[in-house]
């Protein structure tokens, strides 16, 4: 019984080491990502990840992509995301009309249908066609899953750009990096299963 006991001990200071190991390599990744900038170049599109409707997060996402277009270097603008519930219209649609109520009026294409970062880009691409340039429009801590996804479904040039995340409260935005740090392992492993 001793001997049970203590090679339980023993697995889970393996295990505990384990977990500890793959959150610090998620975390490494997402902060190598977020404050490695990216120099932006003439691309075929720019595209614009949706957030929580009506919300700061979307508000500066939209208006970065927006400055990018406006820069003249995107040939397209791309907003992408579906619906996050029964209340709102889906985030591409959102973003449009807040496009509109800032002066955009360039013709934006919308992807609608997604409703997780894989889909926004699987379907983007079906949108847009093959981009040998592409630039993505996120938050920081979202950039790395989204250049792993975007590599793993055959984009080919990746950059992007971040709004600043000042208008997140530190404990709001400690949360997403965390957050973000516990998922991003897990769905690199399963990427390939989609």
């Amino acid at each position: 019984m001793k001997k049970f006991f203590h090679t339980i001990l023993k697995l889970s200071k393996y295990a505990a080491v384990l977990i500890v190991s793959i959150y610090t390599l998620g975390f490494s990744t997402i902060l190598a990502f977020a404050y490695g900038k990216t120099e932006l170049e003439h691309s075929d599109a720019v595209i614009v990840f949706g957030a929580k409707p009506y919300t700061h997060a979307m508000r500066e996402r939209t208006k970065e992509g927006i400055e990018i277009f406006n820069s003249g270097l995107a040939d397209q603008i791309v907003f992408s995301g579906g619906k996050t519930g029964d209340k709102f219209a889906p985030e591409a649609e959102v973003m449009r009309n807040l496009a509109l109520s800032m002066g955009f009026t360039d013709k934006v294409l919308l992807e609608s249908k997604s409703r997780n970062s894989y889909e926004n880009l699987l379907y983007t691409k079906q949108k847009i066609g093959d981009p040998k340039n592409i630039i993505f429009v996120s938050d920081c801590y979202h950039i790395a899953r989204l250049y792993i996804t975007g590599k793993a479904l055959g984009y080919d040039h990746i950059t992007w750009s971040c709004p600043d995340s000042d208008y997140y409260p530190p404990r709001e935005l400690a949360y997403y990096y965390f957050r973000e740090s516990i998922a991003l392992p897990w769905y690199v492993a399963t990427l390939n299963f989609r």
